[in-house]
């Protein structure tokens, strides 16, 4: 087995029945150094109106945070309509998000100006190359992956990436967490990329959990190997890195091909085979977010539980700067309409 990644793990080699496990690249201290793009400072606490400061005194950065009310309101705080500004989080649907993604590649490519306000959904799978970029502290592997988006290239001699821990705090549980250890590894590494500071940064991780395998599927694995009686459809079932009833997704009418594909799936024999053209305007939701939106009238449902917003009163509830507004906002601009067609 080879493991290739930005952020390698401390692996044991318990965990692989005493298997040896061992570096296949020589001097990897020296190939780091060779390769390093990137000088990592950490600002400590920072306010959001300081920060906003720091960010609107740029052309080009791009800023990380860990939730997606925080990005809405540091977003506004940039100006939210102000040319070159933009926000990108999940609650905006795939093809939201790749239209924005283009204009912020153009961009940049141009040499434009442009602010970007995330989540961490920018941190995996997205090939973008800012100068500069800000990370909410959060543990060292999501440092990392946020470092991948500055001077990618490898353009300038060094980007320039700031750890900065928000003046609220940070939400309860694993962000908070892994943020922690992430502050921890910090104290005792100049530079928290190095393969040192990563390696004792998953040591800490790991000491989190009495048993990081809770569902006993590595013993599942060892038993089916005697006669290769996988139990796959168990394990597939135990195994779950998110559950699955934490969310539900809704379909976002975000386009003329989207309101069209709704149309033939609602009048479709088999409905359900037409998620798959729809993941692309599909926002996950929690339950909560869900019950707010059937009780204002923005949701249509069909296939048996399936839902979408209505496009007649989508714009009341989603934004095509933000995506999905929460319940506090979507009775903000209730009220705005409301005044509109009073005067």
């Amino acid at each position: 087995v080879v493991f290739c990644t930005a952020t390698q793990p401390a692996i044991k080699s318990q965990w692989l029945d005493d298997c040896p496990v061992h570096e296949i690249i020589d001097d990897t201290a020296g190939l780091f150094n060779a390769l390093e793009r990137v000088k990592v400072t950490n600002l400590g606490t920072v306010s959001d109106d300081a920060l906003a400061a720091r960010l609107i005194e740029l052309e080009q950065v791009l800023c990380i945070v860990n939730t997606r009310k925080h990005a809405r309101e540091l977003f506004s705080l940039l100006g939210g309509d102000a040319k070159g500004v933009y926000h990108l989080s999940a609650v905006m649907c795939p093809l939201h998000r790749t239209k924005v993604l283009s204009e912020i590649k153009a961009r940049l490519a141009e040499k434009e100006r442009c602010i970007v306000i995330s989540t961490q959904l920018i941190e995996a799978g997205v090939d973008i190359d800012f100068p500069c970029v800000y990370r909410a502290v959060s543990g060292i592997d999501s440092i990392a992956q946020a470092a991948g988006r500055c001077n990618r290239e490898g353009k300038l001699g060094k980007g320039d990436v700031y750890v900065f821990t928000p003046e609220r705090g940070l939400p309860e549980g694993w962000f908070q967490r892994m943020a922690a250890l992430g502050e921890e590894v910090m104290k005792f590494y100049s530079n928290p990329l190095s393969p040192e500071a990563v390696a004792k940064f998953f040591e800490l991780r790991y000491g989190l959990d009495a048993d990081l395998d809770a569902e006993h599927i590595l013993r599942d694995i060892k038993c089916g190997r005697r006669d290769l009686s996988f139990q796959f459809k168990k394990i597939e079932e135990k195994y779950k890195l998110i559950d699955d009833n934490a969310t539900i997704g809704v379909i976002i009418p975000y386009d003329d091909t989207c309101a069209a594909l709704i149309h033939e799936a609602e009048n479709a024999k088999f409905p359900l085979t037409y998620l798959r053209k729809l993941q692309r305007y599909t926002v996950s939701i929690y339950s909560q977010e869900l019950a707010d939106l059937k009780a204002r009238g923005y949701l249509r449902a069909f296939a048996g539980g399936v839902f979408a917003l209505n496009r007649e009163n989508m714009s009341e509830c989603y934004s095509e700067k933000t995506g999905l507004l929460p319940s506090k906002d979507i009775s903000s601009a209730e009220l705005i309409i409301s005044r509109l067609e009073q005067s």
